[in-house]
Formats: C-alpha cells, sequence, structure tokens
C-alpha cells in the first residue's frame, strides 16, 4: 500500500504491508517518510506486530533539521538552542503508553550523543528516563543571544566526556527530577558527581542533591582558572546541597581535602535580600598556606631554603584602589576554626576567628591563636567610606618562642628568642599608600635573650649586611651567631610619621641605641643607631668601658627608603647624634654619656630600662651621668 500527501510538516510518503484479521492488524513492513529538512524530515521503517492495540512495536527510525530553533512550531514555545541536528534509534513500545528508544545517537554541532530514552505515559504523569552520554560538550554556536553570555557556558568542555542518568516526572510547566546521577570530566582535571533529586527544576525548589568534585592536581585548574594555581597536589571536595526555600540553600557536611590540608562545615546562602548572605561555619585540622602566599617557591618552606630577592620597587605601599567593591557583593557571617594554620614565617595552633561582613563593612573580631608556645589576640575593622576606607587594628603577642615556632615550620632557625608585641593603628585611605600616610597609634615589640643567624644577615646585600656586621659586631669577632641580650622598640605614630620613643639592641659585644623616625607617606628612613661596644663582653655583667674605645662608637644612619634602605657610618651627623643621645636619650647604665666618661658602670642590664621606656611611653634620660632612669 502506497500514500503519499502534504502535511504541516511537508511532504508525506507512506509504504506499508498489512497482514492478519481486522481486530488484529500487523504492519508487516512499514517505510514512513515526511517532512523536511527546513522543519524536520523523519524516516521510520520497521514492523507493528498488533496495530490496533499499538503492540510489539519495533521501528527504526531518523530525524534530521537545519536548526533545531525551528522546532518552536512544534512545540509551541521558544528553544534556547540552534543550530542543525540529527538523531538516530528505534522505537519499541513493550506496553500500552510505554515507548522506548535504544540505541539512540543524536548530533547537535560537535557534541555526539548516545544512550536511550523512555516514555510512560500509564501512570498520572508522564515519566521520562534517560541514560545519556557525550564524549563532548561544546554549546559553541548552539545557544541563542540570551544564553551565549551566560559565564557557566565557558565551563562546559571540562566536563567532558558526560554521562546522566535522570527520571523526569510531570509536565513541562512543573517538572521534576528524580534519581539523578550526573558525571562530568575526569580526574587527569577534575572530575565532579551528582546525585539526588529536585521537586521542581524550573524554580531549583526542593533541590537534595550529594555532590563530590575530585582531580589528581590542583594545579591543572589554571586551563579552568585561566590563570596559574598557586596550589598543586590532588584535591576532593564534597558535600550536600539542600534548597531550604526559594532562593535559599544550605551546603551541608562539606569536606575539602588538598593533600595534608582539609576542613569541613556548613555554608548557608540565601539569595533573597538586597546582598546575598552566606553564613558559614568552618574547621580544619590543618591548613599550610605556604604554597599560596610564597606564588610558587617550591623550596620556601624546606630547611635548606635559600632567601631569594626580586628586582628592588621604588614603594613598598602601592596606590591601587582598595577593592573595596568587592567587599559590597555579599554579606556575611563566617565563623572559622583551625588546629594550625602554617604560613610562610608564621605557625599558628588552635586558631579561630569571627568574620562578620555587612553592607561592605569588614570585621574580624575576635582572632585568637596560639603561637610558639605563646598567644595572639586582636581584632581588625575595615569601613568603607565612599572611596577611602577607615581602619582600624589591634594585635597582642605573648611570649612567642621563634626557635620551636620555625622548627614547626621547617624552616631554618635563622632567629630565636621570646618575642612580646603589640600593635594598635587606626587610619583612613583610598589605597594602602593613603592608609599608611595617614596612621596613627603606636608599636610595641620586645624580644628577650636570643641570637641571630649571621648567615641571615648577609642574604641582606653586600653594602647592607657588612653595615649591619660594624654595628652589632664592633670587634669583628667570628661567630655564627649574634647572641642577643634583648631586643626592644616602640614607635609612636601620628598621620603616617612613626617617631621613635625606644629602639635597643642589647648583644654580648655591644649595646645599640636608636633614634629616629620612619615617614609612611615618603617611605623615608631617617634612624640614627649609636653602639656602646662592651670591653669585657663574654664576661658576668658589664666591664670598664674607656675613652679609647670612642672611634667604634661612631653613629650609623639608616637612610633611603623602605623598598631601598642603607645603613653606614654617618660622621657628619655624629656630634648631632651625640648630643642629642646623651642629652635626653641614653638607655640604662650604658648610655652614651657613659661610653665617653670613662666611667665603671655595674652589673645592671640595659635592657629593663628600656622596656620600661616602652611600656610608658615615655623617652627617659640619663640621672647624674650614669644613664640611671628617671621620668
Amino acid at each position: 500500500m502506497l500514500a503519499s500527501k502534504k502535511t504541516v510538516l511537508g511532504p508525506f510518503k507512506l509504504a506499508l504491508n498489512l497482514s492478519g484479521p481486522a481486530d488484529k492488524l500487523e504492519i508487516e513492513k512499514l517505510d514512513l517518510n515526511f517532512g523536511t529538512e527546513s522543519l524536520v524530515a523523519v524516516k521510520l521503517n520497521g514492523v507493528i506486530k498488533d496495530l490496533n492495540l499499538l503492540k510489539g512495536i519495533n521501528l527504526n527510525f531518523t530525524a534530521r533539521g537545519k536548526d533545531l530553533a525551528n522546532l518552536e512550531k512544534l512545540t509551541g514555545r521558544p528553544l534556547p538552542v540552534k543550530g542543525a541536528f540529527s538523531a538516530s534509534g528505534k522505537v519499541i513500545i513493550p506496553a500500552e503508553r510505554i515507548y522506548k528508544l535504544p540505541e539512540l545517537k543524536v548530533l547537535i554541532g560537535n557534541n555526539d550523543i548516545g544512550g536511550s530514552l523512555a516514555l510512560d505515559l500509564s501512570g498520572r504523569e508522564p515519566e521520562v528516563t534517560a541514560e545519556l552520554s557525550s564524549k563532548k560538550v561544546d554549546l559553541t554556536g548552539l545557544l541563542i543571544s540570551d544564553f551565549e553570555q551566560l559565564a557557566a557556558i565557558r565551563f562546559l568542555p571540562y566536563l567532558e566526556p558526560v554521562k546522566i542518568k535522570l527520571k523526569l516526572i510531570g509536565h513541562t510547566d512543573r517538572l521534576a527530577v528524580e534519581d539523578l546521577d550526573f558525571i562530568g570530566g575526569t580526574e587527569q582535571l577534575a572530575k565532579i558527581r551528582l546525585n539526588g533529586v529536585i521537586k521542581d527544576l524550573q524554580s531549583l525548589e526542593g533541590m537534595d542533591l550529594s555532590f563530590v568534585l575530585k582531580g589528581d592536581d590542583a594545579a591543572k585548574l589554571k586551563k579552568v582558572a585561566g590563570r596559574p594555581m598557586p596550589i598543586k597536589g590532588p584535591f576532593i571536595v564534597s558535600g550536600r546541597v539542600v534548597n531550604l526555600s526559594a532562593n535559599a540553600y544550605k551546603f551541608s557536611d562539606l569536606k575539602v581535602v588538598l593533600g595534608e590540608n582539609n576542613f569541613k562545615g556548613s555554608v548557608d546562602l540565601n539569595l533573597t535580600g538586597k546582598r546575598p548572605l552566606v553564613v558559614a561555619a568552618l574547621s580544619s585540622q590543618k591548613l599550610d598556606l605556604r604554597p599560596i602566599l610564597q606564588r610558587g617557591d617550591e623550596s620556601s618552606h624546606r630547611a635548606d631554603r635559600k632567601v631569594e630577592f626580586v628586582k628592588k620597587k621604588e614603594k613598598v605601599f602601592p596606590s591601587d584602589p582598595l577593592p573595596l567593591g568587592a567587599l559590597k557583593v555579599v554579606n556575611g557571617n563566617f565563623k572559622i576554626r583551625a588546629g594550625k594554620i602554617l604560613l610562610p614565617r608564621v605557625a599558628f595552633d588552635d586558631f579561630t576567628a569571627e568574620i562578620i561582613l555587612k553592607d561592605g563593612h569588614l570585621m574580624v573580631n575576635p582572632i585568637k591563636s596560639l603561637i610558639g608556645d605563646g598567644s595572639v589576640k586582636g581584632r581588625f575593622d575595615l569601613k568603607p567610606q565612599d572611596e577611602s576606607a577607615a581602619l582600624e587594628m589591634e594585635m597582642k603577642v605573648d611570649k612567642l618562642a621563634l626557635g620551636p615556632m620555625m622548627r614547626e615550620l621547617g624552616v631554618e632557625k635563622t632567629l630565636e628568642g621570646t618575642l612580646d608585641a603589640k600593635l594598635n593603628v587606626n587610619a583612613t585611605g583610598g589605597s594602602i599608600a593613603e592608609l599608611m600616610a595617614g596612621l596613627r597609634g603606636d608599636t610595641i615589640m620586645v624580644m628577650g635573650e636570643g641570637r641571630i643567624d649571621n648567615k641571615y644577615i648577609e642574604f641582606l646585600g653586600a653594602d647592607l649586611s657588612s653595615s649591619i656586621f660594624r654595628l652589632i659586631n664592633p670587634f669583628k669577632q667570628k661567630t655564627n651567631y649574634t647572641e642577643v641580650n634583648c631586643f626592644v622598640s616602640r614607635f609612636d605614630i601620628k598621620d603616617g610619621l612613626a617617631n621613635c620613643t625606644a629602639l635597643v639592641l642589647d648583644t654580648k659585644q655591644t649595646t645599640i641605641i636608636g633614634d629616629g623616625e620612619i615617614d609612611f607617606k615618603s617611605e623615608r628612613l631617617n634612624i640614627s643607631f649609636k653602639p656602646s661596644p662592651k670591653k669585657g663582653f663574654g664576661v658576668s655583667g658589664l666591664a670598664r668601658i674607656s675613652f679609647s674605645l670612642s672611634k667604634l662608637t661612631k653613629p650609623f644612619k639608616l637612610g633611603g627608603t623602605l623598598a631601598d634602605p642603607s645603613l653606614a657610618v654617618d660622621p657628619t651627623q655624629a656630634a648631632i647624634t651625640l648630643g642629642k643621645l646623651a642629652g635626653g636619650l641614653a638607655f640604662g647604665p650604658v648610655g652614651i654619656a657613659v661610653v665617653l666618661a670613662d666611667v665603671s658602670v655595674g652589673d645592671e642590664n640595659p635592657c629593663f630600662a628600656a622596656i620600661e621606656a616602652a611600656e610608658k611611653g615615655v623617652k627617659v634620660s640619663p640621672k647624674k651621668g650614669l644613664g640611671f632612669l628617671q621620668e
């Protein structure tokens, strides 16, 4: 039997052989062609065992079209895709109102999709079960303009190959996804797996998905991010995301493992307000941030690390505008806890911090941690003010043992001793440079007995290191370390000008007293140092010092800039420096006046005087020429 006519789809041509009784007609051979490629051209051939009940259908089909967008004439609604397409496979109807398409092959652009579909119309709502896969995920030239700009589109090629299993239930206006199992990518770059349910696909309500993202090397994610990654090594990210309500999601059971680093916790995301709200509670056993902060210096955390210096910059503090706009993208409350955090030169234990971000106002308070057998406490506050920001920062370090901390970091112990420090500053500005130019507050640093590895000083460069050695080792004794009795400093800062209130370094060989200022606005250094050599260093107490050592008491000047400092003997400033120090800046029993007066100073320790001056924030003067303290 042959039939031919034109339909809405286009030309129609049918050839078939019928057999059997009227109540059980069988189509032994079906050959059907209809439509054109301007919309869709379809070919069907095969058999139908029971035409009346539409049972025993086994057909092969092909469909081809020049543009997917034209299928709007059949669906009644616009499609987000365009471009030529073709499809082929089998049509099987194993039972009434159940249709299966095994051996399905679809070609759209560069995407070759294979798998199967099943349509079940026997229940209350339609059900579609799909099992599809594709080696390529390339939507180039396939999306209409409204979708081509989506940022997520550029990441799709990295999901190759793709496998998906799912069941769709309901009508097009409210489709539910059940038994979703999505696998994309490979572990050579990144492999992601999603499984779960979505009660309403259009609104994403009722979403409950588990996810796992893993890869062999995080450094390879450069292909995805478009820039070098500061981390490397195998990684795993897993968790569960649940839709709590419209535009509100909860990420729970969150776990991230990167080498020896890990953290876990939960994140709530609410998109209903003016700004997204993120509430997170995260904890970690160990976070080694050295690879991130050292930017590829692979040896920087090893004991055999060598200090390397890059080309000097003209300025230390950048004048680029602060990225204050980034602080206004979201509001958030983050509670962070870590058993251990490793930075290039600092190791934190039992670290806790609460971070609040509200309308661009960033508050980190409190910050608490154990550090090198000591502790650190502080807070940080950055509040935008039009194009600038107001900064407040407080930090207190108690009994930080530098040696054990460096040993924990696996770096060479270049500095040993116990450190106490206080920082209390505030400023307003639109860049780091402006903040430093307007800085106000004070800093105090006190280190007890310890030592400095002389090799570390040598890394500072020939000119600078030679001057430092002359300053701290006037007797030119060959040693590997410089023994330190104490180091004390206090700077009071006003409008970016840091004035030295107390600055003393006392070693086994000499006591060095400093005075001057650091201009953070110009980044200029102007600090004078006066060494007081100890004739009897290495014995208990301080021995008699005579005028014959005056040639070793020449003042040094630390000048230049923060980016390019210089330290050298400054004879032109000798009279001014000596007069100023002797007149009101000598600390303890080893004052400059004592050095020049050829007097016995006994066993007094200059560290106590320096610490008292630093804590009180006042400069002290010698009493009766012997350098004892008076307010």
